[in-house]
């Protein structure tokens, strides 16, 4: 069995029964929002970053930052360049700078395939906690 059958399986049929214990636990949002909600109140004092769109277009993210922190728009489009190497963009102090910070190795690595069953089932696993973000940000992201 490949390793990433292994995986596939320890997954479908040990995590799912105790999400708990599990790798899964940082990954539902909604119990911790619904926490952070008791003390700020959404839209007025908390701002949730798409973390999707973070990755595809940072300026959009970035500049949505900006807006809700009531700051001028320092950071634009312009500040971005797509690194050919990575997938990823780059940031750049200024407009038109040649000097670009990009993250670290780590990042931008390849990811293990996964198969159309476990795909399934961790979108069903994840449906509830992420229809009640949702619901509790009153925001759809583009992952839930």
């Amino acid at each position: 069995m490949y390793y990433s059958e292994m995986l596939e399986w320890h997954i479908l049929h040990a995590y799912m029964e105790c999400w708990n214990s599990t790798p899964f636990l940082p990954g539902l949002y909604s119990e911790y929002v619904g926490e952070w909600l008791r003390h700020f109140p959404v839209d007025e004092r908390l701002h949730v970053v798409d973390g999707e769109n973070l990755v595809a277009k940072p300026w959009e993210e970035l500049e949505r930052v900006q807006d809700f922190l009531e700051v001028p728009r320092e950071i634009t489009r312009g500040n971005f360049v797509r690194s050919t190497e990575k997938g990823f963009f780059c940031f750049r102090q200024s407009p038109g700078d040649r000097l670009v910070s990009c993250m670290d190795q780590a990042k931008g690595r390849r990811h293990e395939e996964i198969s159309d069953d476990l795909k399934d089932a961790l979108v069903e696993f994840f449906r509830p906690y992420n229809l009640k973000l949702v619901e509790l940000l009153g925001r759809k992201f583009t992952w839930s």
